[in-house]
């Protein structure tokens, strides 16, 4: 066409330039995928007797939506929703659920068993999600306005799945909300900030082993992979699944990203033995090297290992980290022989801290420095 490029594509110039600089190779195929015509997607609703399960067509009765038989869903957030890996029973948080198809896509994998919180900013729009619900049939369907970047305390781990679908551009969406096309790009610098303190705070949410799923409806890095590796690279306690950005050339859908996080579990095992002639620390040594456990914390009443007894000789210097043969090297107790023979010979990383300072447990399960480290 001899016509600009942008007005080929019928976008803004600066958006032109945003997605070519993105996808340099594949930018004409992206936009073009904007203008091709596609069926509507549709989720069949099977707490009810459907016959769309297969999806709809042109003899389908649009009255049956409004039986709750199906309800549309782009295949994208679809997708999303299978990525949540939601059962019966399960307690689901979506923080930015309007106009509720996640929500509703969730409660009916769960067999309408269980409990689905949605939230909005805005409670008018939450209106969208209650008489969607009713007309489905979905009763653990519960709402609550309020801005997903302030904590809730409630829900600190209660959560099996949180969905955080955040505020986005939308330069996915460009065949369903044209007036996109001509966005001031400008606008939306601030989003990805938004979206990161969102995941943030949802992420509070999620209990040890639930899954988080973070989607946007935009193509751009920034607000997508860009983002999810921010948070992960504060969150060591989270874990990337996988990730995928679906494009409307190649998947035919809208323009789409999520990523799956799981959140690992600390387990703290703690006791004595009962027995005279096998001490807590033989016993704990033993143990630890049975099930595997990453560390062998032992708490005692000074903040590491010294030099000498920090109690009775001020001069003594601690030991940030030292090695077992160190330790042997320079006759320091660190705990009885044996359990530190177990330890050495099975390679357990054993730290040594003060169990009377407040928040030093949580700081060692957040996996910062605390105390003395010793290792092979």
């Amino acid at each position: 066409s001899s016509l600009p490029e942008p007005v080929y594509y019928s976008v803004s110039e600066s958006i032109f330039e945003l997605i070519k600089e993105q996808y340099p190779e594949e930018y004409k195929n992206i936009l073009e995928a904007f203008y091709e015509k596609r069926p509507v997607s549709v989720r069949a609703n099977t707490l009810k007797e459907t016959p769309y399960v297969d999806g709809v067509n042109e003899h389908t009765d649009m009255g049956d939506i409004e039986k709750g038989l199906f309800f549309v869903q782009d295949e994208a957030s679809q997708l999303c929703v299978e990525a949540l890996d939601v059962h019966a029973g399960m307690t689901v948080i979506d923080v930015c659920a309007c106009p509720g198809s996640k929500s509703f896509g969730a409660a009916i994998d769960m067999q309408n068993e269980g409990r689905v919180i949605a939230c909005d900013l805005h409670r008018n729009k939450l209106s969208l999600v209650e008489s969607g619900a009713s007309r489905l049939g979905i009763s653990i369907v519960e709402t609550l306005a309020r801005d997903a970047r302030d904590l809730n305390e409630e829900w600190l781990g209660i959560a099996d799945r949180v969905l955080c679908d955040v505020p986005c551009s939308g330069f996915g969406v460009f065949a369903k909300k044209p007036e996109l096309r001509y966005k001031d790009p400008a606008k939306s610098v601030a989003l990805p900030d938004i979206q990161l303190s969102i995941l943030n705070t949802a992420s509070l949410y999620v209990r040890s082993g639930g899954l988080l799923v973070y989607s946007t409806c935009t193509l751009l890095p920034e607000e997508n992979g860009e983002n999810v590796a921010r948070f992960l690279s504060s969150h060591p306690e989270f874990s990337l699944l996988r990730e995928r950005t679906l494009y409307p050339d190649t998947d035919a859908t809208d323009g789409f990203y999520f990523a799956v996080m799981e959140k690992g579990g600390v387990a703290l095992i703690a006791g004595g033995t009962g027995n005279p002639y096998f001490t807590t620390d033989s016993g704990a040594a033993l143990r630890s090297l049975e099930i595997g456990a990453d560390a062998l914390l032992k708490g005692t009443r000074v903040d590491g290992v010294y030099t000498a007894d920090p109690e009775k000789d001020p001069t003594a210097v601690k030991y940030e980290e030292l090695t077992f043969d160190k330790a042997i090297e320079d006759r320091l107790k660190v705990m009885d022989q044996t359990a530190f023979a177990l330890c050495r010979e099975g390679n357990m990383p054993i730290i040594v801290f003060d169990m009377n300072q407040k928040g030093n447990l949580t700081k060692l399960v957040k996996g910062e420095k605390v105390g003395t480290l010793v290792h092979v």
